[in-house]
């Protein structure tokens, strides 16, 4: 087999954001409100309280969270989201700052189908119409 490799050089600060395969939130706090806390520690503090508001209810329509911006993360002992819910709210937690690349840990795990289906969509035509590469 020939493999070949090629390295490509970022600059140090090029921003990258990396989403475990865990998702560790807080359990009584809503999607908004975990999100705003999230903007509040990783966004500049220059950043105005309405610049933050945008990003973050930016960040709630690209992963399609908008049905459930008022619940509760939840957890084993209060009834929140779903696992596919609680999947894209860690996603979108990184998407704050957004970075020139992310890193996931196994991407799909806890997306139901019709969200796994539209990952993949969104994964190809990416891959299709980006001068970057998408690597796996």
């Amino acid at each position: 087999h020939n493999l070949k490799f090629s390295f490509t050089y970022l600059p140090f600060n090029f921003s990258k954001a990396y989403v475990t395969q865990d998702d560790s939130l807080i359990t009584t706090l809503t999607v908004f409100e975990t999100l705003m806390y999230s903007a509040y520690l990783q966004l500049p503090s220059g950043m105005s309280k309405f610049q933050m508001q945008n990003r973050v209810h930016h960040s709630i329509r690209e992963m399609g969270l908008q049905g459930c911006v008022d619940t509760r993360v939840g957890g084993w002992h209060v009834r929140g989201l779903s696992g596919g819910e609680k999947r894209r709210l860690s996603i979108a937690i990184e998407t704050l700052r957004q970075p020139s690349l992310f890193f996931l840990d196994e991407p799909t795990s806890g997306l139901d189908r019709c969200i796994f289906f539209n990952f993949t969509i969104l994964c190809q035509l990416y891959d299709t119409l980006s001068k970057e590469e998408l690597l796996f």
